[in-house]
């Protein structure tokens, strides 16, 4: 991928809320040296999609832009999309994010044009910090120390989640971090709690907020502030109904008895028209002795004419004079002619050929990502670590081809084994390329 863009604006820290995990350690070796935002749509896009898995830890990425203040000078990033996965992490994988879905993202964030800020993963629960697992999945994948993780509980009453980072110092570790999120134009109000759609429990703000209308709050009381800050309330509406005007809970709508009676005459007419307009009907070549005993005179087909013998003979003289040549026999007479029933079966699409091809496209993309990278390298934009992550990106995609290459060898067509070759070379050529840039292979 290219070298993400700094695009320049003032950091909205007063259009936000500051979440901090409530288990924040001492030190945690610079991991907010660089403050996240997420917007409030994101988090309703993430949130929705989590409240809607049952089970499993489902794999997705988080998109965004990165920023520079014109008069601090500060850097920040902001997460503006989320892109699902249908990928569910299993409990002893030993890679969270496999090739496949590492290698697709980098093209969705090369068609959206947008910087991959990290990913997420949901999860049964959520511990006081990040897990070794997780911890060691992103620093495999991403290098950078703007880029975050994101664990979220998903199903069950726990609302818990948590944007995590990296560091390398002394000590390999990580830790949850805070994180803003970023309100909607225009909603907030002077001297009036600012509404959120956060509903962790292991997070504290120190701003008064008010929980939007149909997002679950956290048992529906009052959060404690974090430690160290001013004693504010965080302020989470109840949805009790106790309290004055408060809203009673949804009632179903009843369909009337008549509506059922006009539904059941709908279904009705409708098997009717189908079964009409379906029906069987008699064929052109059934008997007629049904018809002729109700009176009906019966008109036989007339059996086909036969061949005179000398033709047969003249027939039996050519194939005796041409091996493998056959007779054609004359059918019986009143015998009925059947023609053989076209086949109108539909191939069978394989599926090992399609990833081949998704794979091979993948790893083109990736090689042409490198040469941009080299050329932006040539001129001094970027140093030798932007040029090994293009490097290792076509690296892992002629890993990930190979693979499929293997599996579907027995059934490529001959321009997908020309591909193949070409891509390897291509690979070899770009190995070349990268040890003449005297840059350490990662």
């Amino acid at each position: 991928m290219p070298a993400p863009l700094t695009l320049r604006r003032p950091i909205p820290l007063e259009r936000s809320i500051r979440w901090v995990p409530a288990a924040t350690p001492a030190s945690i070796g610079g991991v907010e040296t660089q403050p996240l935002f997420i917007t409030q749509d994101t988090l309703r896009d993430l949130l929705g999609h989590v409240r809607g898995l049952a089970v499993g830890d489902v794999l997705g990425f988080l998109l965004g832009e990165l920023y520079e203040c014109p008069e601090s000078g500060a850097r920040y990033a902001i997460i503006t999309a989320v892109v699902h996965t249908n990928y569910v992490i299993g409990e002893a994988e030993p890679m969270q994010i496999p090739d496949e879905e590492w290698l697709g993202i980098q093209l969705e964030v090369r068609r959206r044009r947008l910087t991959l800020i990290g990913w997420y993963h949901t999860a049964p629960f959520v511990a006081p910090g990040p897990a070794r697992a997780d911890l060691d999945a992103h620093r495999a994948r991403f290098t950078e120390p703007w880029q975050c993780g994101l664990v979220i509980a998903a199903g069950g009453a726990q609302r818990a989640g948590g944007f995590f980072r990296t560091w390398q110092g002394e000590s390999v570790g990580g830790a949850f971090i805070p994180f803003h999120e970023l309100l909607d134009e225009g909603t907030m109000t002077a001297g009036g709690p600012r509404p959120t759609v956060i509903n962790w429990r292991n997070y504290t703000t120190d701003v008064p907020v008010e929980r939007e209308v149909g997002t679950p709050s956290p048992g529906g009381r009052t959060v404690p502030a974090s430690s160290g800050s001013a004693t504010v309330p965080v302020l989470i509406p109840t949805r009790s109904g106790t309290e004055p005007g408060a809203p009673g809970p949804p009632r179903r709508r009843r369909v009337p008895a008549g509506m059922w009676a006009i539904l059941v005459l709908v279904a009705a007419g409708i098997a009717a028209w189908l079964y009409w307009t379906h029906r069987p009907r008699p064929s052109l070549f059934a008997n007629t002795t049904a018809a002729a005993s109700k009176g009906q005179a019966a008109h036989p087909t007339p059996p086909p004419a036969q061949p005179a013998p000398e033709t047969v003979a003249a027939q039996r003289e050519t194939a005796a004079a041409q091996p493998g040549s056959t007779i054609t026999a004359a059918p019986p007479a009143g015998a009925v002619l059947q023609m053989p029933a076209a086949s109108h079966q539909p191939p069978v699409a394989d599926a090992s050929l399609a990833r081949f091809d998704s794979l091979a496209d993948s790893l083109a993309q990736a090689v042409a990502n490198y040469h941009d990278r080299r050329t932006d390298f040539n001129l001094g934009r970027i140093a030798c670590a932007g040029l090994a992550r293009g490097y290792r990106a076509a690296d892992d995609a002629l890993l990930a081809l190979a693979s499929a290459y293997r599996t579907a060898s027995p059934r490529l067509a001959n321009s997908q084994r020309a591909t193949y070759q070409r891509l390897t070379a291509d690979m070899e050529s770009l190995n070349k390329d990268f040890d003449g840039s005297k840059c350490p292979r990662p």
